[in-house]
């Protein structure tokens, strides 16, 4: 194989796709779903059948060289975008370990990450992106990989891999804040860029009603990941929306514009990669980790693992004569003098990441504006009232019978998504209307899976006919990560209003 080829794999839910670049030109690809026989006797383990149907792109694209480039499906990732102070480039990375480990609920060791920043003077913030893998998941790979002795030279989301793309066409060269929406027929993926780097990414599998793609739901599930995205991200410039995949048609393009009230700029694979025929959304990814090499982006991310740097250097000893002894008695103190400057440097910036969490927690911090600014006694006083208009309710038989639909619905199980649960629920009455407000909390172990059960929830409850005759207003107040007996949980509050 000639020296300037590279070869690029997608690994993706159900399908993988193989591309052979030479400089910027794409010499062939291929693409494969992964063999799924449910008639078969006895059911090939999942590693087998993605082996064979790589061996068999492998072969189809005319790839021989066993050193690989491979972008892999964005839901084997964690994205994390950080806001920290404004800090030196050395002093960073060891940051990091100390907000990931708060966000994430994986230690720094069970992971292979990276990351990359921008400054903004303006703003006073060193703006992180950090992308990682669980260790278990890569060794995953690698052992799919070792069997068809592939030598793994680069590993990427594949949202990086399109954005490589996309950032090379003349229309979006440049633009630093965009979105890019990837569906192919088994699955599909938002990322959210600022500043050129991923800051927020969902996943969501692609809906089937009778074997052909859902509109309806596809559209329903994307414009739930921007309200996600815009509750999570109130500053953030949204910018072009940018859609790749052959199922997208006009009328899906239409009706996400009209919903999102964002213009959606759909771009063939074509636009992207020139070749002889259209590629699928699978192939184009694979080309696009392909010219990791020679198409310059803003990150390409070296996944790997990391140690946290010591806060202090050591110091050599060495043996001096007399004579030397004010010379060393000085020079002892200097180090010492630089040693604690060090140790302060490192210290200050490590108050003020925390000084910057705490204001930004307390920011996120909601009290009812009937409680705001009282003492603990007129706290307990107020949830004495509570307590008696709670039992002014229960004895109102007529007020029973409104609410009890509503009380119906949350005792039904097929309502309430799994792994969530409520923690509180208040209502009260006002003349003849009511208003209330509801707390809880999911949890999956993945940030993404909490939210769409979040939305799942609140969209069940404004479906609900008989709901909607006592609140005509069904809100999501608030979604935020919590500690929970040392679990990170999603917490969520709902009002309701008539």
């Amino acid at each position: 194989m000639a020296k300037k080829e590279q070869v690029g794999l997608y690994l993706g839910v159900n399908s993988v796709a193989a591309s052979l670049v030479e400089a910027k030109k794409l010499v062939s690809s291929s693409y494969a779903e992964v063999s799924s026989d449910q008639d078969s006797v006895e059911k090939l383990q999942e590693n087998v059948r993605i082996q064979a149907s790589l061996n068999k792109i492998m072969r189809e694209a005319h790839i021989e060289s066993k050193k690989i480039h491979l972008s892999a499906a964005d839901k084997n990732f964690i994205f994390r975008y950080l806001e920290l102070p404004l800090m030196r480039k050395k002093d960073i990375e060891s940051a990091l370990f100390f907000e990931i480990e708060k966000y994430i609920p994986f230690k720094t060791k069970e992971l292979i990450w990276d990351y990359q920043y921008v400054q903004s003077r303006r703003d006073k913030k060193t703006k992180v992106s950090f992308v990682g893998m669980r260790e278990s998941n890569y060794k995953q790979i690698g052992e799919i990989l070792s069997q068809l002795d592939l030598s793994l030279q680069s590993l990427e989301p594949a949202s990086i891999s399109l954005a490589r793309l996309v950032k090379s066409n003349k229309n979006f060269s440049k633009d630093k804040d965009f979105v890019i929406l990837d569906v192919s027929y088994h699955e599909g993926y938002l990322t959210f860029f600022q500043d050129d780097l991923p800051v927020f990414n969902r996943h969501f599998d692609v809906s089937k009603t009778e074997g052909k793609f859902d509109k309806d739901k596809f559209v329903e599930a994307v414009n739930y990941s921007f309200q996600y995205f815009r509750r999570e991200y109130k500053k953030a410039d949204i910018g072009k929306i940018i859609a790749v995949g052959n199922v997208l048609d006009e009328e899906v393009i239409g009706s996400l514009e009209e919903t999102l009230r964002l213009e959606v700029k759909k771009v063939s694979s074509l636009d992207l990669i020139p070749f002889q025929k259209e590629l699928s959304v699978e192939e184009v990814k694979s080309s696009g980790v392909a010219l990791r090499k020679t198409l310059a982006y803003k990150f390409d991310p070296i996944l790997e693992e990391r140690e946290e740097t010591a806060a202090t250097e050591t110091v050599k000893v060495v043996d001096v004569t007399a004579g030397w002894r004010y010379g060393l008695l000085v020079g002892l103190l200097i180090a010492g003098l630089l040693g604690s400057y060090f140790l302060w440097s490192r210290l200050n910036q490590r108050v003020w990441a925390k000084k910057e969490r705490i204001i930004t927690e307390e920011k996120s911090i909601e009290v009812t504006d009937s409680l705001v600014g009282l003492s603990k006694q007129a706290v307990e006083e107020k949830v004495a009232e509570k307590k008696e208009q709670i039992e002014h309710l229960k004895g109102n038989e007529s007020s029973d019978l409104e609410i009890w639909p509503f009380l119906d619905f949350l005792r039904q199980k097929e309502n309430i998504p799994q792994q969530l649960w409520l923690e509180r629920l208040n209502i009260e009455q006002a003349g003849n209307e009511y208003r209330g407000e509801m707390s809880g909390y999911v949890y999956f172990q993945d940030s993404v899976k909490e939210s769409t059960a979040v939305d799942e929830f609140v969209r069940n409850l404004k479906n609900d006919r008989s709901i909607g005759n006592i609140f005509s207003r069904i809100q999501l107040n608030s979604v935020r990560k919590e500690k929970l007996n040392n679990y990170s949980v999603t917490n969520f509050k709902i009002d309701f209003k008539k």
